[in-house]
């Protein structure tokens, strides 16, 4: 099999199912268990699905591929280093089902070898939690391209801060434990995964709704660690009743003090509004009645798998 593929006359239904048959550097994280965003099991869903599966577009996926191109240009202007697009899917040399959509290459007369740029548009909020230093999440995706290309050792992310426009650049070197243990890693998913249809362990509620969307009449017996969690969750419950009865006690005595005003301060310091606010509401009953038949239309029954403590 071929190792690289030109896309640039690819359309995108081709191109969604070349990604499909490998796993790509967007899925290394979760794959590693260290995306907050995404789980092994939904890449499995990706990887396994009869048609490939549509990720629906958002503005801040439109935003990054409109500020893309700048954020490389420049980079390339600040820096002097020569930034190109690799216009390729690439495949690992062994292995088909490791592969990578690589966006930019990067040539830097300090370095022998070419690196793999990758942007990334972040906000502070998202930076706090950084510690300092780009997260593993961000540092794997580089890493798997390097896997890849035949002589890429070296990579750098940019970073573009959403709020103030500010570049920061965090450089990646190659890392040979790494890779070993990403190869491996790699091997073992799509081997024992995907190859023979068995999803992996759920990690989230979401990853077990779509396993398990429907309850069935079982009974599981509890283990000693279920009894402690249940006791556990009574005492949390209680304190939020708790809790929450005198957050209504507190309000309601609030409430008598302001009747009709819209504002309680200290002095110059608001404390508490109390605003009217006009919304729109669709009554349904009344739409229902006046409409039957086209409400039946519309109408879709929905389960739902609800949690409780007894």
């Amino acid at each position: 099999m071929k190792r690289t593929i030109d896309k640039r006359k690819m359309p995108r239904d081709e191109w969604l199912r070349h990604i499909q048959r490998f796993i790509g550097g967007s899925n290394a994280a979760a794959i590693f268990g260290v995306d907050k965003y995404s789980t092994r099991l939904e890449v499995y869903l990706q990887k396994t699905a009869p048609e490939p599966i549509q990720i629906p577009d958002n503005n801040y996926m439109w935003l990054g591929r409109v500020m893309e191109p700048a954020i490389a240009k420049r980079y390339s202007e600040m820096t002097g280093w020569k930034v190109v697009q690799d216009h390729k899917i690439r495949l690992h040399p062994k292995y088909d089902f490791i592969g990578g959509d690589i966006d930019r290459i990067v040539i830097s007369p300090e370095h022998e070898t070419p690196g793999i740029m990758e942007i990334k548009m972040v906000g502070q909020r998202v930076m706090a939690e950084w510690d300092g230093d780009i997260p593993l999440s961000y540092r794997l995706q580089p890493h798997h391209y390097m896997l890849i290309h035949p002589t890429a050792r070296w990579a750098v992310i940019v970073v573009m801060v959403r709020e103030t426009g500010e570049m920061l650049t965090y450089p990646v070197e190659y890392n040979p434990e790494l890779a070993e243990s990403m190869t491996e890693e790699y091997c073992d998913f799509w081997q024992n995964y995907i190859e023979k249809r068995i999803p992996p362990c759920p990690e989230t509620r979401a990853d077990i709704l779509k396993l398990f969307p429907d309850s069935q009449p079982v009974t599981v017996e509890a283990q000693e660690s279920d009894i402690k969690a249940h006791g556990r969750l009574e005492e949390i419950n209680n304190q939020l009743k708790s809790l929450e009865s005198e957050q209504d006690a507190i309000k309601l005595e609030i409430q008598k003090r302001m009747l009709s005003a819209e504002l309680m301060a200290e002095g110059d310091k608001k404390l508490f509004t109390w605003k009217s606010q006009e919304r729109k509401e669709f009554c349904e009953q009344k739409f229902k009645k006046h409409h039957s038949k086209l409400w039946a239309k519309y109408y879709q029954p929905k389960t739902i798998r609800v949690f409780l403590t007894k």
